[in-house]
């Protein structure tokens, strides 16, 4: 989400603009090149720009502005309405069964990726990487272990669905979804609640460990 005020103001001129100095964002802004600096110096820390340096006519080199690609990308997007686009086309082309074979191959794909980093650890800390993979890729989650519960059931929960519209439509995903941490944790994994079909998180329950075929 683009901030507010005139650190959004700078993040828009950067997007317009492709490398702009501090005297030239404070005129666009009519503020005074301090207040630039500082706004600028923020928004360094939150990884959103970056400054390169230019050589003018005399003196030393300056530094020009520009988005990184994290500030690139919170302008708006909607990936997802494309990629719901073309699941929809590929599915009036070539039938369901193919939209099927893409979710699967993805659920192949992630988990020759990731096999390697779950496969030497037990079953509580196979728990925790997969979090830490999944959090890592916007879903929001981490581990979760009912301590009161004398079977130690324990699991993760995902409190954001980056693929929710995709999911909500072609149910198939969360299925492949469900497949790929199974066959990671090597455990029965059951779905207790799900954003695509209108829950608050997706949470996991995962079993003890018991070799998934």
């Amino acid at each position: 989400m683009i901030p507010q005020g005139t650190r959004g103001e700078i993040l828009q001129l950067l997007k317009r603009h492709r490398g702009l100095t501090i005297a030239q964002l404070a005129r666009e802004l009519g503020i005074s090149p301090m207040a630039v600096r500082q706004h600028l110096m923020l928004l360094e820390g939150e990884g959103l720009v970056e400054g390169e340096k230019i050589r003018g006519r005399v003196g030393r080199p300056g530094l020009a502005y520009r988005l990184t690609r994290d500030g690139d990308e919170i302008f708006p997007r909607r990936y997802d309405v494309l990629a719901e686009t073309l699941l929809d086309a590929v599915a009036e082309l070539h039938g369901p069964e193919t939209v099927d074979a893409l979710f699967r191959k993805r659920m192949e794909r992630q988990l020759a990726r990731y096999s390697e980093r779950l496969g030497h650890l037990d079953l509580p800390e196979r728990v925790r990487e997969l979090a830490r993979i999944q959090a890592d890729g916007g879903y929001m989650a981490e581990p979760w272990r009912s301590n009161g519960n004398a079977r130690g059931e324990h699991g993760f929960v995902q409190y954001n669905c980056p693929i929710a519209l995709i999911a909500r439509r072609y149910p198939v995903a969360c299925h492949y979804e469900l497949e790929l941490y199974c066959r990671l944790l090597g455990a029965p994994v059951e779905r207790v609640e799900c954003i695509a079909q209108g829950g608050t998180c997706c949470r996991y329950r995962i079993g003890n460990g018991l070799p998934v075929s």
